[in-house]
């Protein structure tokens, strides 16, 4: 007879083996599975595999004026001084790899949050701001909207106290949230202008508040292919600037036809 297992434990048998590297594992040892012939390999899903820290990739070389620059700009930030930095060169020039440089050299008091275009973009509103608020509040693609939700809520109540149910509302409808169906209608009664406004201005006010306490970096990778809504958003953010320790950096092609382009020349 095969070994018994609890209703509740969650299996793997040799059918599904591919995913196990995302899973740590204990062995059941062999089971007997109804509609098998013999016995069959089975583990017990423990959670997820931790993940190492991607390492530290090596130092650029001949880089040498890039880098004192960059140098220079995250120094004026660290004074208290907001800066805007454009990396911009063709495909294959190594501007992700600066920006990453900067990330990993940033003084541990600036909080650094990035976005990232990809090609499609330009038909996914809002994409980068999406996946840099995802990376502040510590949530995947796959964590569900209650988590998001959650996690959102306690974040800007701990940074903003009773002001972040003005600004709730608005984050969570750029992180495609759903809130409780009357803060659903309102946003649905407002004319598209005004609700874009308005989360240009929440976001504004999140940025404003998190750069209270220490340097806020924005970091927006292959900016050029980002949509209309993000460069309206980014153009907000290039405002603050002016006034509190922030600095947006964003990396690009040369492409006078995008709305990139069109806030760099801002």
């Amino acid at each position: 007879e095969g070994a018994v297992v609890d209703a509740d434990d969650i299996l793997l048998v040799r059918l599904l083996l591919g995913i196990v590297d995302r899973f740590e594992l204990e062995p059941l040892g062999d089971l007997e599975i109804k509609g098998r012939a013999g016995t069959v390999a089975a583990w017990r899903v423990v959670g997820p595999k931790k993940k190492a820290p991607p390492p530290r990739p090596p130092r650029l070389v001949d880089r040498s004026a890039e880098l004192e620059r960059l140098g220079a700009t995250m120094n004026e930030l660290e004074a208290g001084r907001g800066q805007v930095l454009f990396l911009i060169g063709d495909e294959g020039m190594g501007k992700t790899r600066l920006l990453a440089e900067m990330r990993s050299s940033a003084a541990s008091e600036i909080e650094w949050v990035q976005g990232n275009c990809v090609s499609y973009g330009a038909q996914a509103s809002y994409l980068p701001i999406v996946g840099l608020l995802r990376e502040w509040l510590g949530v995947g693609e796959s964590d569900a909207d209650l988590a998001v939700r959650t996690k959102l809520r306690a974040r800007l109540e701990t940074l903003l106290g009773p002001a972040a149910e003005e600004v709730l509302p608005y984050l969570a409808r750029l992180l495609s949230v759903r809130l409780d169906p009357t803060a659903d209608s309102r946003m649905a009664a407002l004319p598209a202008s005004e609700l874009s406004e308005r989360m240009r201005d929440s976001f504004a006010g999140w940025l404003s508040a998190l750069s209270a306490d220490h340097p806020v970096v924005v970091a927006i990778d292959d900016l050029h292919w980002a949509d209309t809504s993000t460069c309206d958003l980014l153009a907000r953010v290039l405002e603050l600037t002016e006034t509190i320790p922030l600095l947006l950096v964003a990396s690009m092609h040369v492409d006078p036809t995008t709305s990139a382009w069109r806030l760099r020349v801002q």
